[in-house]
């Protein structure tokens, strides 16, 4: 289910994303999205740079930075794909001004296990999106309720309370990561299903949207989800 998402999110435009899950299920997502829709390996392509290190140190940093700085030969756009599981603060302050304004026509995507090693000027930067767990199992109860009826759950009732009061990222995050697997794994038809994906991916990029009302966003999505049936 999860090349559903990826699909959706990977055919849209964008410069910076930052995507959060099991690291090597999500890069073979992304390597096989890439061989089946531009037939190309990621893995081996001149406007293409993997880095699959474990820690992503300032050397490799500054080799990015130069790099990013080329023109694509073979394709509109370059493409840098990282998966650190360790990102040390001094080399994300120096990727910053790439990941805000990425140069040559340069599209990033950062995958990591855990959001928390990033800095909010990083994922301030970029479009967030939480990629399912091949493994856990989700709550799709709320799926199978009437829009107005989602309203009144306690969960959402919460959020909406608090979202006048500025709830933690953390929090909402998971309310929608939770709500988008449980979308992806549901007996929702393919086209329901394609409706959701749609609903959540709209919503999801603006939650670490300084501007971005929780309220407004947990109120939308409630009233276009589809219903499971």
């Amino acid at each position: 289910m999860e090349n559903i998402l990826l699909a959706h999110i990977l055919k849209q435009p964008f410069q910076t994303l930052v995507l959060v899950g099991n690291t090597q299920d999500v890069f073979l997502s992304i390597v096989n999205f890439f061989k089946d829709i531009e037939g190309i390996d990621v893995r081996s392509h001149g406007d293409i740079t993997v880095h699959a290190t474990d820690s992503l140190t300032i050397d490799i940093a500054r080799e990015i930075k130069e790099w990013t700085e080329g023109m694509p030969q073979y394709r509109p756009n370059k493409l840098l794909i990282l998966t650190p599981t360790i990102f040390p603060i001094i080399s994300q302050n120096a990727l910053l001004k790439t990941f805000e304004e990425p140069s040559g026509n340069t599209q990033i995507i950062l995958v990591v296990k855990d959001i928390s090693i990033l800095l909010p000027t990083i994922l301030s930067r970029a479009v967030v999106y939480h990629i399912p767990s091949k493994e856990k199992k989700y709550d799709d109860s709320l799926l199978t309720l009437t829009p107005h009826a989602r309203l009144l759950e306690k969960e959402v009732a919460i959020l909406l309370k608090t979202g006048l009061q500025k709830p933690s990222k953390e929090k909402v995050s998971e309310f929608f990561n939770n709500l988008t697997q449980a979308a992806l794994r549901s007996s929702y038809s393919n086209i329901k299903r394609r409706e959701a994906v749609r609903v959540l991916t709209t919503v999801t990029p603006y939650i670490y949207d300084q501007g971005a009302s929780i309220k407004m966003l947990v109120e939308y999505t409630c009233l276009q989800l589809p219903v499971l049936d």
